[in-house]
């Protein structure tokens, strides 16, 4: 599945400036083969080749928190 977190500067007057910045430091310091646990809000995207992506198109996007579950 695709989950795309928006870049907090992109995100000005949002007030999910934050949530962008928190989610993305914490995704930088979750090591490679981690189970973790992404909240964001579901986005049926057109189809298109990219890699991960769900057969019905469904992505997560924004991302508004990631987590480690197991590491």
């Amino acid at each position: 599945m695709i989950a795309e977190i928006p870049a907090p500067e992109c995100a000005k007057g949002t007030s999910h400036e934050d949530d962008y910045r928190r989610a993305r430091v914490a995704l930088a310091n979750i090591s490679q083969g981690a189970v973790i646990e992404i909240v964001g809000v579901g986005f049926f995207d057109f189809l298109h080749d990219a890699k991960g992506g769900a057969r019905n198109g469904i992505e997560l996007h924004p991302v508004l928190s990631v987590a480690a579950v197991r590491n």
